[in-house]
């Protein structure tokens, strides 16, 4: 090796000196997979993005019950392992996913909002929570600590749980230390969602009078969200504007009589005002058709009169 002379040599190459002579051998050289230059293989290659996926502690263990209300700092927003309790549903969250405590990728199915109520005392208090994003294989609902502060309230911690206070300083709900969790109290039997059951009636409103054939397929699954208990019996009878929108003007009666001359007999029509100016500012024109050459003359005016 040329190492006597302190001459730095090239990573490509190797000199390797025998017999009084300098022999340059030229080594492999690396190449990366990723980016296409030399000196790193692909897993080491600086020019590779790391993934990024929302993060998440979440509870999974068999301990917890889907009725109860946890508070986690851990996560950084709003999960709730029951849809039924979510209003407004957005089924394009702007969270796709989420990472489990497992290390498995769980996809959020949608978002929405909801209203818990806390005991605390003698009072109760409705705190309506918005979007919260529903994960099907959640054992427990979680509330985001971040979330609540964000919003202007306050968490406090301390040995045997914590309190949260609103802007006015009101504390509106308490969480005790369990099992190394902090569970809120809340009425279990008040958590519900503020979506009220809608009739086949309003549904047949919403979609623009659809047909009762149509609305029972979009019962049955055609698409999400459509649901009704009672029976779709839409008709002409029973939606009155079903039976006006269906309903078509009677012809105008045929004349046996017939013009045998020009001028004879001219019909003539004003029409008007129209809401939008003609090219030469008009809103009104008179037409005039002769019975007998069926000739027609407009003449377009600004004013009725």
């Amino acid at each position: 090796m040329n190492g006597m002379n302190g001459k730095r040599t090239n990573p490509s190459t190797v000199n390797v000196s025998g017999g009084g002579n300098n022999i340059s051998t030229r080594t492999k050289i690396i190449r990366c997979y990723k980016c296409k230059q030399t000196g790193h293989f692909k897993n080491r290659c600086p020019h590779t993005e790391k993934t990024k996926t929302n993060a998440f502690s979440v509870f999974l263990t068999k301990g917890f019950s889907q009725s109860d209300w946890h508070l986690d700092s851990g996560v950084s927003t709003h999960l709730v392992s029951n849809k039924n309790l979510l209003s407004n549903v957005c089924y394009q969250p702007k969270i796709k996913e989420i990472i489990v405590a497992n290390k498995t990728i769980v996809p959020v199915e949608c978002s929405g909002d909801l209203q818990i109520t806390t005991c605390f005392g003698s009072k109760n208090h409705e705190i309506n929570v918005n979007n919260v994003l529903y994960v099907p294989n959640l054992t427990t609902n979680l509330l985001s600590v971040s979330r609540i502060t964000t919003n202007g309230n306050r968490v406090e911690f301390d040995q045997h749980g914590c309190s949260i206070y609103n802007p006015q300083n009101d504390c509106i709900g308490i969480a005790k230390l369990e099992n190394g969790v902090y569970k809120l109290n809340v009425k279990t039997e008040q958590v519900f969602a503020a979506s009220v059951k809608v009739s086949s009636t309003t549904w047949h409103r919403r979609l623009a009078h659809i047909n009762a054939t149509d609305m029972q397929k979009l019962k049955n699954g055609v698409v999400e969200g459509v649901n009704f208990s009672d029976k779709c019996d839409i008709s002409k009878n029973s939606c009155t504007v079903c039976c006006e929108g269906k309903q078509t003007r009677l012809p105008f009666p045929h004349s046996a009589n017939k013009s045998s001359g020009v001028l004879e007999l001219v019909h003539t029509d004003l029409c008007g005002p129209m809401e939008n100016l003609s090219l030469g500012k008009a809103r009104y024109f008179l037409l005039f058709v002769d019975d007998f050459s069926r000739m027609c003359t407009v003449y377009f005016f600004a004013r009725e009169e």
